[in-house]
């Protein structure tokens, strides 16, 4: 199993709202932003199969903003790149968003922890088989 990763993209998060017009079509904004973060995500940071992540965003319009909307496009640049196989492997994620005072101080911290599932599966068990009183 590979280990853990932990980098820094140094851009702004794009939002679901600006990535996308309804459900399938790209937005010119969302595209030059997944061109650009390819070249941003360090090129060692590959893990494979399935994982947990961990997000901060430091953004700076702090109150107009909802993490869990930049999380899609984030996940989608790590998959185009090669970093993970598929957003389909991420278990389990947290998303935490930081106020900065500065656009330029705008980025993005990720952790991703490669899990073993078959381990993953025997700890579920034994959760399942613990009875409380």
């Amino acid at each position: 199993m590979s280990e853990s990763k932990r980098f820094v993209i140094p851009i702004n998060p794009i939002s679901v709202n600006k990535a996308w017009f309804g459900k399938h079509i790209k937005t010119s904004l969302y595209r030059q932003w997944s061109n650009d973060v390819l070249y941003l995500i360090p090129n060692d940071a590959k893990i494979e199969g399935w994982f947990v992540a961990e997000f901060t965003f430091y953004i700076k319009h702090f109150a107009a903003s909802d993490a869990d909307n930049f999380m899609k496009s984030t996940l989608d640049g790590l998959a185009k790149k090669g970093v993970i196989d598929d957003d389909r492997f991420c278990k389990k994620f947290t998303c935490e968003k930081v106020k900065v005072t500065n656009k330029s101080d705008e980025k993005i911290e990720v952790v991703l922890i490669p899990i073993d599932m078959d381990k993953e599966k025997e700890r579920v068990k034994l959760k399942d088989s613990i009875t409380i009183f």
